[in-house]
């Protein structure tokens, strides 16, 4: 395989959180396959296994390592999430990196009943015009932008209506790359850079009653609670 100057550029680290240090066999097969074909196309690449720890932890121990590499003379330039039941083509380096995308995920089926996909976008919309909030029809692929029912102004989508949410089904796919709200780290590339960047800086206010709550507790429980919570 050819790879383009990003592919030859990029140094990747292949990260699977494995919690109970077991693969099963075909899953072993695939990944020593994927290993044999990036060495051979010249892709530079680390593969770093986490097991016996949770796999938020794993996920964090691999950010970390690569957030730190920046420091260093060959920083990783992307991690690629893998996990320990994914069965993938080699080709996924290469392709996901060419994108050029911050995040690039991988469509896979859910492995309980529907079987559902695991890539999520949200079917709920809001009109800065109108000052209305709507939803489009569950069966329509999502797009970034729908034009409102009242004005057919264009409406950008709400990102805050966890219940507009819906899975990517059968009809959504072979649609090449395709921009989506969110989805699993079965296959997932990221960028390094992304890890650095802030969204869009907004005002919050918290609510008057939970004021009051942290008001009322002592400068302990209040240390803790800003230590696992951000209120601001």
């Amino acid at each position: 395989m050819t790879l383009s100057e990003a592919v030859k550029n990029a140094h990747i680290l292949v990260a699977t959180p494995n919690y109970t240090n077991t693969y099963a066999a075909e899953v072993y097969v695939n990944h020593m396959e994927c290993i044999g074909k990036w060495r051979e196309w010249g892709v530079d690449f680390k593969w770093m296994v986490v097991g016996r720890t949770f796999v938020h932890f794993a996920r964090s121990q691999a950010c970390e390592i690569v957030t730190r590499s920046q420091e260093k003379d060959d920083p990783f330039t992307h991690i690629l999430w893998i996990d320990d039941d994914a069965l993938i083509k080699p080709e996924i380096i290469p392709r996901f990196i060419d994108h050029d995308k911050d995040v690039v995920i991988a469509p896979y089926p859910m492995r309980r009943f529907p079987h559902q996909i695991g890539v999520l976008s949200s079917t709920a919309y809001i009109c800065t015009d109108c000052d209305i909030s709507f939803q489009i029809d569950q069966s329509q692929t999502p797009q970034m932008t729908w034009n409102c029912p009242q004005c057919a102004k264009v409406s950008k989508r709400d990102f805050h209506n966890h219940k507009a949410y819906r899975n990517f089904n059968s009809s959504d796919m072979d649609k090449g790359l395709v921009q989506v709200d969110g989805g699993g780290t079965h296959a997932m590339l990221v960028k390094a850079s992304a890890f650095f960047k802030k969204g869009e800086e907004t005002e919050h206010h918290l609510p008057e009653d939970l004021v009051k709550m942290r008001d009322s507790l002592t400068d302990e429980q209040r240390d803790k609670l800003d230590q696992y919570v951000d209120l601001e």
